[in-house]
């Protein structure tokens, strides 16, 4: 089983929008980001080196059955992305190029940043 932390899906969950505001450059329609909703099933694990004392893996359907029933949780996460520079919401074609400099680097989303 290969194990995604919730952060890392999550951080996974951003480098495609930054990749998607990228590739639509030029695009002669645009969409605002209004919402991003997410929906994960987690396992819980007990971690000593953890501040909160646990840490939360993303588990894939065909592991969740193998999965003891009272270790696995769902958990919904609504984000709504804004502009770190100026915290107006993402759009998604932009006519002009768009500074992606405070957004942070992507984490081995492999789109060559």
């Amino acid at each position: 089983m290969e194990e995604v932390e919730l952060t890392a899906a999550v951080q996974g969950v951003r480098d495609q929008l930054i990749a998607s505001v990228d590739a639509s450059n030029g695009q002669r329609i645009k969409f605002e980001v209004e919402e991003v909703n997410l929906e994960f099933t987690v396992e819980l694990r007990r971690d000593v080196n953890a501040k909160a004392g646990f840490r939360a893996w993303v588990v894939s359907g065909d592991v969740q059955a193998g999965v003891a029933r009272s270790s696995v949780h769902r958990v919904a996460v609504k984000l709504k992305p804004k502009n770190a520079t100026d915290g107006r919401p993402v759009e998604v074609g932009s006519a002009s190029e768009v500074d992606m400099s405070d957004f942070g680097t992507p984490c081995d989303g492999g789109h060559g940043r």
